[in-house]
This record gives C-alpha cells, structure tokens and sequence, in this order.
C-alpha cells in the first residue's frame, strides 16, 4: 500500500480564513497602488486629449513636438505642425502630453 489509510481520510476540520484574508489584502493592496492610479492618470490624458485647441504646443507617441493647427471637437483627426510649413495629421490617442512653454506673450 502507497498511502496509509490515516492520511488517506480526509478529516472534517474547519476551513481556513487566513488564506481567504491574505488574497483579499493583497488585492486591495493591488487595487491602492496600481489600478487606481493608471486609472485616474488614463482619464486625465483622456480629458486632455479631448480638450486640445489650435496653438497647444504638444508631443506624440511617436516623438515629434509640434503645435496644434487643426482640432475639430467631436473629430479624433488633428493637424500638427512640426516645423514651418511642415503640417501633418494624426489622431488625437497619439497626443502623449501637452508642453507647458515658459515663455511670456
């Protein structure tokens, strides 16, 4: 015989909590420190992706700074300039950030 007959019977114990507890804590620990914070940083870009206006100086996913010429609301094409005379379109989900200028009017 392989297995003795004594641990073979499965004993009518009480369950653990302690497992069930710790998966719960962890989870809220994922939920406060990882998922929670994309989320908000996800709407923000979102809410600044919507709200673009000609003359917004920005970067793309793709690496190229350039200001706004063209951005329709309700449209997810935009113009950019890049360089004077140089005008290409993309959509508005390849807009990483807006570049704050520290320059005076």
């Amino acid at each position: 015989m392989l297995i003795s007959p004594a641990y073979a019977q499965s004993g009518a114990g009480s369950p653990d909590f302690g497992f069930l507890f710790l998966m719960v804590g962890i989870f809220i620990i994922f939920y406060f420190f990882l998922i929670r914070p994309n989320q908000k940083k996800e709407k923000e870009r979102r809410n600044m992706q919507s709200s673009l206006k000609r003359g917004d100086k920005i970067l793309t996913a793709g690496g190229f700074f350039g200001s706004v010429v063209k951005a329709k609301e309700g449209e997810e094409r935009i113009n950019i300039e890049i360089s004077e005379g140089v005008k290409i379109e993309t959509e508005r989900r390849f807009i990483t950030e807006m570049i704050q200028s520290n320059e005076k009017k």
